[in-house]
This record gives structure tokens, sequence and C-alpha cells, in this order.
């Protein structure tokens, strides 16, 4: 199949399981375009990248006019319009599209002249909604899938729950990654007749059991770890809270926090981290590549993920594929990753106390690590394989072109 993926950035950093599933469907020989709008600003990038030739593979949206510029604005328009006028012309609909219209133009110039396509992958929803427009105005014909995350259903619940109208009366099928964003879709209208659910996953193989040559430490340092954008969403405020709580019950208690993640709220945390007196016990890591992130998983003993706020982190899977045990916040379907009690304690989000107390109680039992950490691994690869999850996004793939086809009365082609 010629499969085209619409994305926000690329390559980024932290989006490793759209990455995956490029990867995966080129090593079953298929053809895959990138469309992005904006070059990934991390400057480290996953090997990956380099391996499979993506970037060879990616087409940038044409260059944006700078944010307030008019000048600009109506100069790239001018351009645009001499290049390509019936483009132009349909892109520029205000009635119809609004503020996006010139977003939509820099997008419909990159996809011109571009392959037929059998499906397009649109990741988070106002990238679906770009696709369909794209379609409406001639860009695109191949039918339309969507994986939703979590920010996108955030956006419509906070801003205008009609947000998704065009993607969710004009698209041929949305993915949901977890029990709780089919939820979230059918509460937005989506219909459940085209809703495929079809989790993220890792690359299994690539995660070591943390405990085949290492043993818990006695009287060594224990290293806990979080990985995630620095955001108000992972909830890093608490688990500093929970933290400073634990040094002040247990200050002969040896244990080092690293975060590996960069964001917003950097600065922020690190000012926390001195108010509380954390500053010998926390180290921020920063944005690192995925071998860093498996190196650091190797080393730790606990992972811990304080979100107020998640559908389905790849980081607990990580994490849960390395065998490390997990303390994680009860959100979205991080139950669905983590079983309470066996691989791991869930925790109310935003729950200081209680976060303290399982790590007061976890970091008292070294002994139970590395049965928690089986029962973990064993429960990851299970169900979030990458290499078994991409065969089923094919087969999703078909089976969107074949609602497809009953829905226009028209024949799908063979894949190629």
């Amino acid at each position: 199949m010629e499969i085209g993926f619409l994305v926000n950035e690329f390559p980024a950093l932290s989006e490793t399981f759209i990455l995956n599933q490029i990867t995966g469907l080129i090593e079953r020989g298929h053809a895959v375009h990138i469309f992005a709008a904006s070059r990934g600003r991390d400057p480290a990038r996953h090997p990956d990248v380099d391996r499979f030739e993506l970037l060879g593979k990616t087409r940038y949206f044409h260059q944006a006019p700078g944010p307030g510029s008019r000048r600009r604005a109506a100069a790239f328009v001018f351009s645009a319009s001499l290049r390509s006028p019936g483009t132009a012309l349909r892109s520029l609909n205000v009635l119809r599209f609004g503020a996006s219209s010139l977003e939509l133009l820099r997008a419909a110039l990159t996809c011109r002249n571009s392959p037929d396509l059998d499906i397009l992958h649109c990741h988070f929803g106002p990238i679906g909604v770009l696709g369909c427009h794209l379609r409406e105005v001639g860009m695109v014909r191949a039918p339309i899938v969507t994986t939703f995350y979590g920010y996108d259903f955030r956006q419509a619940q906070s801003k205008d729950p009609d947000v998704y109208r065009s993607l969710r009366e004009n698209s041929e099928g949305f993915i949901a990654i977890s029990t709780g964003a089919r939820r979230q879709l059918e509460n937005l209208g989506f219909a459940a007749e085209r809703i495929y659910d079809h989790p993220i996953g890792i690359e299994f193989k690539k995660y070591p059991f943390r405990w085949e040559k290492a043993s818990p430490p006695e009287r060594n340092t224990i290293e806990i770890l979080t990985v995630g954008r620095l955001v108000w969403e992972k909830g890093y405020e608490y688990a500093l809270e929970a933290l400073e709580r634990l040094r002040s019950n247990r200050p002969q208690s040896k244990w080092k926090y690293r975060i590996i993640g960069d964001g917003p709220l950097l600065q922020a945390l690190k000012g926390q981290t001195i108010r509380l007196g954390l500053r010998d016990h926390v180290e921020f890591c920063g944005a690192q590549p995925a071998d860093f992130v498996r190196a650091a998983l190797a080393r730790a003993h606990v992972f811990m993920l304080p979100s107020v706020a998640e559908v389905l982190p790849v980081a607990v899977m990580e994490a849960a594929a390395s065998g490390l045990p997990i303390i994680a916040s009860d959100v979205g379907s991080v139950a669905d990753i983590v079983q309470d009690g066996i691989s791991g304690e869930l925790v109310p989000p935003g729950d200081v106390e209680a976060l303290t107390d399982q790590l007061d109680q976890l970091l008292r039992s070294p002994e139970r690590w590395e049965g928690m950490g089986r029962a973990g691994r064993d429960w990851v690869a299970k169900r979030f394989d990458i290499d078994v999850l991409n065969d089923r996004l094919v087969e999703t793939y078909r089976l969107v072109r074949r609602a497809s086809h009953l829905t226009d009365s028209g024949e799908i082609g063979a894949p190629h």
C-alpha cells in the first residue's frame, strides 16, 4: 500500500509511537510518505530516522509567514497564487475554513503532486481536521483515519465541543488507543462503527529484563525514574512534594529522582526543587534519545508517573517492559498497563499523601521488585508489542478501505 502520514512535527523525539508505526510499515513492504507542518525541534533524533532514511520520505509544509506580519502573509499568498492558482483559490476560502485557511494553503502546496495514496493516517484530532480539508480542496483522495491521543480530547472539552465536526462527518475511520479514548470519541459524537481499537505500542524486544543481571540494592542509592514532557499534565509538582515528605520521614534513606524530558515547566520545577531542599536528590536530564532512556530504565529501580491527565502513556509501557515496579496515578487508561497491586501501585491523581505512602512502602520492600517487574513485563508483551500491533494496523487500513468502498460503491485496488 501507499500510506501517507500527516503529522504536526517530524521527527519528534517524544513521539516514538508514530515512528514505530512508520518503520514497521516500511519493514512490511509498504511505501510511506510523511507530510509534516514543521521539523522536529529536538537536536537529538531517533537512530531509525536515519536508518530508514525518513527525512527523504518527508515533505514539510511550505514556509509560513511570520506571526502578525500581514505583509509577509500577503507575499506568501501572492507567491502561492502564481505557483498554483487553483490550489490557492480553493484553500483560501475564509468563509469555509476560517482562520485555518492559511495553514491549509501551506499543507495543500506541500501535498500537491504527491503520489496517489491508499490511506492517509493523521495523528491527533486537529491534524485529522486538516486532512479532511485537504481532501475537500482536492489534494487527497484516499480514505482518512485519525488517531486521537490526549490533548485533542481536552481541546474539544475546554474550547469548542464541535471542533471536530468536519472530521466526524467526513472521515472514514477513527483510532482509539484505549478503552477510555473510545468512550471519549463516542461522547464527542463519533460513530461507534467507525472507531477502531488500536493501542500504541513499543518495540518490546529492545527492552531487556531489568533484573536478569542485577539484584535489588541493599545499601546503594535507589534510583526513581520518570520519563515525560515537563507539562502540567504529568503532575511533577506532586512527585516533588511526595519526595520532600519521604525525605523528612526517612532521612536515612538513600535515593535519587531522575526526570528525563523537557518542556515549559523546567524552570518552575527547578525552583520548586530548590525550595523543597531537594537539589541533591533530583536530577533534570532534559530530552534524550531512545538509547539513553533504555539505559536509564535498565539502571533504575522504581518508575513513577504522577500524572493528573493521561490517555495511554508509552513511558509506562517501556518501564513495564524493562521490568520496573511502577507507581502511577490512576488516570486515563493507565490501568490498562499497570495491574494495581501486581505490577505496580495506582494512586489517585494529585494525592500527595497516597503517593508518599506508596513510595515509602515500595522502597522498604526491594524483595518485591523483581516479581512485580516480571508481571508487568509479561502483561505488556501480550498487549503492546509493536510487531503484533503493526500487523493489526495494516489490517485496520484494509478494513477502512473496504468500508469506504461499500460507502462510495467504488472498487478497492489491490495492495501495492
